[in-house]
């Protein structure tokens, strides 16, 4: 006599909760993709807090990079003076607007105190 076997009795055999199941490699995953970071975290806090600053440092600078980065301050120190400059002449521009309104306001400040009291 043949076994019969149906597409159904073949799925009931499966077990659904086979890829749910935690294995060695799935919690060593787990912990590491924890642990890790945090363990980062606390070394970089105690080397911030302990005043070592080597760790966020590359080293000494070679003579190229430091006339660089004096070139560098150059520039920033004459894009900054260029930009003072323009502010300067908008502030002066504002004042030949400003002066003459503040004044007629002031003025029609003052005719409306004295036509209030008169009338």
């Amino acid at each position: 006599m043949a076994r019969t076997r149906t597409t159904k009795k073949l799925a009931q055999r499966i077990d659904l909760n086979y890829f749910k199941r935690p294995t060695p490699l799935k919690r060593a995953k787990f912990w590491l993709s924890f642990l890790l970071p945090l363990l980062a975290l606390v070394w970089i806090a105690w080397h911030g807090l302990s005043g070592d600053h080597r760790v966020y440092s590359s080293g000494r600078m070679s003579r190229a990079h430091a006339v660089l980065d004096d070139l560098s301050d150059i520039c920033d120190e004459a894009r900054q003076l260029r930009r003072q400059e323009r502010l300067h002449h908008w502030l002066h521009d504002w004042l030949l607007l400003h002066i003459p309104l503040s004044l007629a306001l002031i003025l029609l400040g003052a005719v409306h105190a004295v036509m209030a009291l008169r009338y």
